[in-house]
């Protein structure tokens, strides 16, 4: 029964003392040893009495060599998980930006078919004009070849009668 007693006398002081230790040193230590780059308290209550567990009864070389082993342990699991989510949140961004992309493309494709359809319009109305110009062009150049072909038979005809009367006169003197 005593040993019962004490070990739970034991148990009661860790569960109750220890962490509490640990926040005021944790407070304390926080600043020094994330400047120097060394590991925070930031062992749980769970992994400190696992610790003292594994290290019951064995000497104080071999808890620390315990102590690293499991230090190193965390820490790299700790990496793991960093860098887990560090490539989750890449390929998130990645997958994000090519959805952006992806709908760029889109608008570019749309926005250069509508500018394609408002050139077409534009080539079309301008062909309209252009085909207008020309028709009145051509009008102009048949009026003006019409009063030149007329002003050509007035000269001619009238070159024909000079023409027919010298005829005729000479005829008559003949």
């Amino acid at each position: 029964m005593k040993r019962l007693t004490a070990a739970t006398i034991v148990f009661l002081a860790l569960l109750f003392g220890y962490p509490c230790a640990g926040v005021f040193a944790q407070e304390a230590a926080d600043d020094t040893q994330a400047s120097q780059g060394t590991e925070t308290s930031k062992a749980s209550f769970f992994d400190n009495i696992s610790d003292w567990y594994a290290t019951l009864g064995k000497t104080a070389e071999e808890k620390e060599k315990v102590l690293q082993e499991r230090r190193d342990k965390r820490a790299e699991d700790q990496t793991t998980k960093a860098c887990e989510e560090a490539k989750a949140k890449a390929q998130s961004a990645a997958q994000d930006v090519k959805a952006r992309a992806a709908e760029g493309v889109a608008t570019a494709k749309e926005k250069a078919a509508t500018l394609k359809e408002q050139a077409k319009v534009k080539a079309e109305e301008k062909a309209a004009a252009l085909k207008g110009q020309a028709q009145q062009k051509i009008d102009e150049a048949k009026g003006k070849a019409a009063q030149e072909a007329e002003a050509c038979k007035t000269k001619l005809k009238g070159e024909l009668n000079s023409s027919l009367d010298k005829a005729k006169d000479l005829l008559g003197n003949w």
